[in-house]
């Protein structure tokens, strides 16, 4: 198809509209973002700038205040004793404790000699405490008439209190002091006075001026020793190396920095002492002092985002409305290529006719299905493909649904030009105007005859598993005939045998040959159990083993366990206990209780059998409750020679013990777990094994009994006493 040139013109001035629409969008919103951005920066830089000079600003303040405290300190001592007139230490401690009361700031006065020992103080308590003060600064010989500053103590005073340093600080929000030392002149030489300076004093003045939201005051010496802080989570004797240094590099007064502590960043800026080695350091919040710059980015931001969305949808509106007029043109044109790419790239057969159903074009897919040319079939009926064995009637239901709702869709057997039949799947469409005046039938047919093939080659197969599925059915049946007239055919003979076995042993006299006779019956009643097990895996495997529903107490079913296996367990002289809840003695359940000591004699007989020394327990106990079950479990543990973790997964097969040695040492079929597990899952429950070789074996049963409700009759059985030995008791079988 030729392009159209209004097509292509339209799709070039679309291309150029876009391209000038979105850059000019990109270059006003790329301008709008950097003015914004710089914006910002700047008024950001302003606040953080403005928070340090208030930070400066409250540091000069705290500095001030805290030098005229000191000095007044200082003035106190100086004018309280008389530099000409000699008294005495009791006179100066009195003189002192006088000044003590007019000066909140201080907590005692002492006086100390030259070895540091306190020889009179404010507070007795303190008379006798040796101070060491060579860490006090500024640095002094003897005798030097200057203030010094201490490090810090934990306490209120010298005589509870300790001298805190670098590696073990005062507790944070711990009660401290500072300690300050002056030597005075009297009348008599000169005397050294010891304060102990109320950190809490100042601590509560920077706290009026600076609260705790906004930023914190700390107070720290010249070697970077914290003195005193407003902050609850600094501990005092710790060391500030940062102010440190920053008051070292220059001898710096002032300064600022900005650093992480205690996770949040703080904008900090310190001022030294003009008389005393000490510093002021504030240090302020950050985030506290960009919260106006962040109300002013919120406020930006809501003025110029919805600006620029504004911007860009008005741009996108006109772009949208521009675009409009050519996709309208473009849209024809492309409509036409699709469905020509369509209709000639299809691998389905598609039929083109006119009103009367004369064939006005063809696809590809037309010609490889039917064989036929295009310039063979146009202005024909589509009839020629006619195969005849549809009749009259299928083609005029077919036309019927057609003009009645515009398609029909079904099955139809064609010819090809070959000759071959074919079966298509087809779809037919009857094509209005806008008038709804018939135009077109357009028919697409898809060749199925592959799949109708292969859907008949699967039904075949279908029907020979299901004739083979019955004959297996049939041959199972057959089998489950057999082995019960065969178990019949053998139990009535060995009956018989056993019956006349016993009849000899009660009438003979000689021990031998009761002895022998003995052996014969035991022999007889193993292989009576060994028909009935291989019946009875027989019929599980074929599920025609039905569970019988009675009314019975377990006791019952124990009681019958003990009468079985008694003898057994004496001839090894085993221990063997039975330990059952109370509740569950004389509990009605309704169940089938052959089927379930089966199992019990099962697991039982082969803890006896396995084990030559020690005890054999049998342990019931309830798992839960439902309103018209319950779900129990019973535990059959011996001490036997147990069973390697390999050969557990093979104990439950038919016909399988733990390996074949066992079955040449010990006997048996390897039936009765197989049975007993398939069983108990009839039961509701399942089965397994805890094993350990040389400790012995837990084999576990769970199963669910139904509960007997009141409109059952009571069972003759309700009052019968437990079984010996009884719930929990340990006992030895009897034997005999």
């Amino acid at each position: 198809m030729p392009n159209n040139p209004w097509t292509a013109s339209g799709e070039t001035r679309a291309r150029s509209l876009r391209v000038a629409v979105f850059g000019a969008l990109t270059l006003f919103i790329a301008s709008a973002l950097v003015v914004s951005g710089y914006t910002l920066w700047r008024l950001r830089s302003e606040a953080i700038a403005t928070t340090f000079e208030i930070a400066a600003m409250h540091s000069r303040s705290f500095e001030d205040h805290l030098t005229q405290s000191l000095r007044l300190v200082e003035l106190t001592l100086s004018s309280a004793l008389p530099a000409d007139v000699e008294v005495t230490q009791a006179q100066i401690v009195k003189t002192l404790a006088g000044t003590l009361r007019h000066t909140p700031i201080l907590r005692s006065f002492s006086l100390i000699d030259a070895r540091g020992i306190i020889t009179a103080s404010s507070n007795p308590a303190n008379i006798g405490l040796t101070v060491s003060t060579e860490s006090y600064l500024p640095i002094a010989p003897p005798g030097a008439e200057i203030l010094r500053i201490g490090v810090p103590w934990s306490g209120r005073d010298f005589a509870r209190g300790r001298p805190a340093s670098a590696y073990e600080p005062v507790p944070a929000k711990g009660i401290n002091f500072l300690p300050l030392t002056r030597t005075l002149p009297t009348g008599a030489g000169t005397v050294t006075v010891l304060a102990t300076l109320n950190p809490d004093y100042f601590i509560n003045s920077f706290e009026q001026k600076l609260s705790p939201s906004e930023g914190y005051v700390d107070v720290v010496r010249y070697d970077g020793t914290l003195l005193l802080s407003s902050d609850p989570r600094e501990q005092p004797a710790a060391i500030d190396t940062r102010i440190a240094t920053a008051l070292r590099q220059g001898e710096k007064e002032v300064g600022q920095l900005e650093a992480l502590r205690h996770d949040r960043t703080e904008l900090t800026a310190f001022r030294a002492s003009r008389l005393y080695p000490i510093a002021v350091v504030t240090r302020l919040d950050r985030e506290h002092a960009l919260l106006r710059w962040d109300a002013e980015l919120r406020t930006l931001l809501s003025v110029l985002v919805p600006v620029l969305l504004s911007i860009v949808a008005l741009a996108y509106a006109i772009y949208r409305r521009q675009l409009q007029l050519v996709a309208q043109r473009a849209e024809a044109g492309r409509l036409m290529r699709l469905n020509s790419t369509v209709f000639e790239s299809s691998s389905d057969s598609i039929i083109i006719t006119d009103a009367t159903a004369r064939i006005i074009s063809v696809n590809a897919g037309f010609t490889r299905i039917c064989g036929y040319p295009p310039e063979e079939v146009i202005g024909k009926n589509p009839r020629l493909l006619s195969s005849g064995l549809h009749g009259k009637g299928f083609y005029d239901a077919m036309w019927q649904e057609i003009l009645a709702h515009g398609s029909w869709t079904g099955e139809i057997i064609n010819r090809a030009k070959d000759g071959k039949l074919f079966t298509s799947l087809n779809t037919i469409t009857a094509f209005r105007d806008t008038a709804g005046n018939l135009q077109h039938y357009i028919g697409i047919s898809s060749d199925i005859t592959a799949r109708k093939y292969h859907e008949a080659h699967i039904a075949e197969l279908n029907r020979s598993l299901a004739q083979r599925a019955h004959e297996a059915e049939a041959a199972s049946h057959s089998k489950d005939i057999f082995l019960a007239n065969m178990s019949h055919e053998l139990r009535t003979p060995l009956n018989a045998i056993m019956g006349l076995t016993d009849l000899v042993l009660r009438r003979t006299t000689d021990a031998k040959q009761k002895d022998q006779l003995g052996k014969v019956i035991q022999s007889s009643r193993k292989l009576l159990a060994i028909i009935n097990d291989i019946l009875d895996i027989s019929r599980i495997g074929s599920n025609t083993l039905q569970l019988e529903k009675s009314v019975f107490c377990l006791d019952d079913v124990l009681q019958n366990l003990l009468n079985l296996v008694n003898q057994q367990a004496a001839r090894k002289n085993l221990l063997l206990t039975i330990d059952v809840p109370a509740p569950l003695h004389q509990q009605p359940f309704i169940g089938d209780p052959v089927r379930l000591g089966q199992i019990f004699l099962h697991l039982t007989e082969n803890a006896i059998k396995f084990t030559d020394q020690g005890t054999i327990t049998v342990r019931l106990q309830q798992i839960s409750e439902q309103t018209r079950d319950v779900l129990l479990r019973a535990e059959i543990q011996d001490t036997g020679i147990g069973i390697s973790s390999e050969d557990q997964g093979r104990l439950f097969t038919a016909f399988e013990q733990a390996d074949g040695s066992l079955t040449r040492k010990y006997g048996g079929t390897g039936l009765g777990l197989a049975i007993s597990k398939r069983l108990a899952e009839m039961m509701g429950g399942e089965m397994g094994v805890h094993s350990a070789v040389g400790v012995g074996s837990t084999f576990w049963v769970s199963f669910r009994l139904e509960k007997l409700v009141k409109t059952h009759a009571p069972d003759a059985t309700a009052h019968k006493a437990p079984p010996q030995p009884n719930d929990g008791t340990r006992r030895r079988p009897e034997s005999g």
